[in-house]
């Protein structure tokens, strides 16, 4: 919007745009503003001189479940972040990996022979269960 007598509106008077500190437009006694940031607007969208920045998450199931977004806070995530104790020790996670497993993996040794396991079975066990018998001495009871 540009002042002066190049913008005709309502009952045909021009606008004025104020860029004093209140920033806003005006029709008469009707004043609308103030100007939006870029940030407050979608990518490529254009109000004045201001272009919008703000890209929005393809999928609710990308945002935070509980976390409301877009127009009018329409649409509500559903993404359901991982717990550290699920996430093998050491492995980071996250946006940008802020997050590190502490899930730890048990040593083939102890888990049973022929058994895969691990996130994608790529551990055998080795484990072969010992063939102890039965105790057949005293017992003393006091």
């Amino acid at each position: 919007m540009v002042n002066g007598s190049g913008c005709v509106a309502f009952g045909g008077k021009p606008p004025v745009w104020n860029n004093d500190d209140s920033n806003y437009a005006q029709w008469g006694a009707v004043k609308y503003g103030p100007e939006p940031l870029a940030s407050e607007m979608l990518t490529g969208v254009v109000c004045g001189s201001i272009t919008g920045d703000v890209t929005l998450p393809d999928s609710v199931a990308n945002v935070l479940q509980g976390t409301s977004y877009g127009s009018q806070a329409a649409l509500n995530g559903t993404y359901i972040p991982v717990l550290e104790s699920d996430v093998e020790e050491g492995v980071g996670y996250g946006a940008s990996d802020e997050f590190t497993g502490t899930f730890v993996v048990p040593a083939v040794e102890d888990v049973e022979l022929g058994v895969d396991y691990g996130n994608a079975a790529e551990f055998t066990g080795t484990l072969v269960a010992g063939g102890g018998g039965m105790f057949t001495g005293l017992i003393l009871q006091e």
